[in-house]
């Protein structure tokens, strides 16, 4: 089958690829997703589930900036509704 830190290192970015894939086709990852966010979710994802050193490393770099972007919405809309609630 392979050795033990091959098939660890497949089976983790396998399952990261399922998981931009259906964040891609659900349009949700943290937060909703734009378009861009669904189109880099699914090259992510494509990436990622394919074999190889390269594809792996540009789909975790998609994943990452993603969810950079997502989390720092995600953060945004929180100060916005907390500085809504305090204005009421």
């Amino acid at each position: 089958i392979g050795e033990t830190p091959t098939i660890v290192m497949t089976l983790f970015t396998a399952t990261i690829g399922v998981i931009c894939l259906a964040g891609a086709m659900i349009g949700y990852l943290f937060t909703r997703a734009s378009i861009l966010e669904r189109i880099a979710l699914l090259v992510a994802a494509l990436a990622l589930i394919k074999p190889g050193l390269w594809t792996d490393l540009a789909g975790l770099g998609l994943v990452l900036g993603v969810g950079v972007v997502q989390l720092g919405l995600r953060k945004t809309d929180k100060v916005a509704q907390a500085s809504e609630h305090a204005a009421e």
